[in-house]
Formats: C-alpha cells, sequence, structure tokens
C-alpha cells in the first residue's frame, strides 16, 4: 500500500508533459462511465450509468472477472485506473460526508493485493506474471531480494483475491508471428486459480 500511495497518488495535469502533476484528490472527476451490452451478433447498446465499484464487478451479483473500459483519448480512463489504487491504498481516508460516485470503497478493498502495469512498457511480452515482475518487483527490489520476493508474488496470485490493473490494452504489441488480442496471465488456466480479477483499459477505436 505504501508504494501505490507513492506512486499513485498524482496524476498528470497533461498527456504532452507527464511531469506537470496534482494530487488526484484534489482534482478527480468522476467520469461518465456505461455499462455496455454486447449481443451475440455483435450489436452494443449503452446501459445504465455506473456510479459504483460494485456495479463494475458484479453484474445480477454475479462477479465479472474480466473488465474492459473504453473511452475516447482524455475521457479519464487513466485517472479512474489511479483513483481505484488510490481507494485501496488509503482506506476510509477516502469517505466522505456527502456520498459521492465510487464511494463503497469496501468494494475495492476485498481484494487483498492490486498489481498495476503499464502495458506499453510490456510491448512484445506476452506473459502478465513477468510483466509484473519486471514492472513492480524488479524495480523496487535488490537484486538479493528479488528471488523470494517472486515467489512470494507467486503465492499471493494463486491463494489471494488480486486485482490486475492494464493500462493501455491498445498500446501493447504482441510478438511478431504470434496472434494475441491481449496478454495472457500465466497463472491463470481455464479455471481460475482464486480470485483474480482484471481491469483493461483502451482508447475507443
Amino acid at each position: 500500500m505504501a508504494y501505490y500511495s507513492d506512486t499513485s497518488s498524482n496524476v498528470p495535469l497533461s498527456n504532452l508533459d507527464q511531469s506537470l502533476d496534482k494530487r488526484i484528490a484534489d482534482l478527480y472527476e468522476t467520469p461518465k462511465i456505461h455499462r455496455i451490452k454486447i449481443e451475440k451478433d455483435g450489436k452494443r447498446f449503452k446501459k445504465e450509468q455506473t456510479l459504483t465499484y460494485k456495479q463494475i464487478f458484479y453484474t445480477d451479483e454475479n462477479s465479472n472477472r474480466r473488465i474492459y473500459l473504453q473511452g475516447e483519448p482524455g475521457s479519464g480512463k487513466s485517472t479512474i485506473s489511479a483513483k481505484f489504487v488510490h481507494d485501496w491504498s488509503n482506506g476510509n481516508q477516502v469517505k466522505s460526508a456527502f456520498p459521492t460516485a465510487f464511494d463503497d470503497v469496501s468494494t475495492i478493498q476485498k481484494f487483498k493485493f492490486i498489481f498495476f502495469i503499464t502495458l506499453k512498457n510490456s510491448r512484445g511480452q506476452t506473459d502478465v506474471t513477468q510483466m509484473l515482475k519486471k514492472q513492480l518487483i524488479d524495480t523496487t527490489f535488490s537484486k538479493d531480494e528479488r528471488a523470494d520476493v517472486y515467489k512470494l508474488f507467486v503465492k499471493i496470485i494463486n491463494t489471494e483475491m488480486i486485482l490486475v490493473l492494464r493500462e493501455g490494452l491498445d498500446e501493447w504489441v504482441s510478438p511478431d508471428g504470434i496472434n494475441l488480442a491481449e496478454p495472457l496471465h500465466g497463472w491463470i488456466s481455464e479455471q481460475y486459480v482464486y480470485g483474480a480479477y482484471n481491469i483493461s483499459t483502451v482508447e475507443a477505436c
């Protein structure tokens, strides 16, 4: 939690200059998120507006394990991803005296761990497990610590309820000769090991 409190508390004010940033709590405005129903023939219909974490992670009490946030550039995809991490790591501190959208922080706090990766930094890689290792473990821990931390990481993803935030699916490129629409989770087979959820952000076509 301390790691994300340091790295995800601020968001850039402009995509043109990432050095200009501000605390997410000071500038966050709820983006207009609508559930999209996709029929068998491929037709899409805009449904109700999503205003709670429960609406994102559940449909009629059934859990949504694979979620895609799609929108135009600048529509707030990256900002709401940062809010997910902020609310999870800051807990009850984000509670307001007035009801606001995504105020049900207890829903996102059910996740034991949240892992955030930027897919544009993992082009040509296919295994999300290795992406997480390179972007989180290898950049945070010393060489002497990494082997033990990775063993703990593997144990966590096989036994705990986790959320993987994958930013920029449209910016990810599969390796030459491999036709994949998105990266694979090395620890996930046809049946989820325990409680892995995924949210991917992608620009609208």
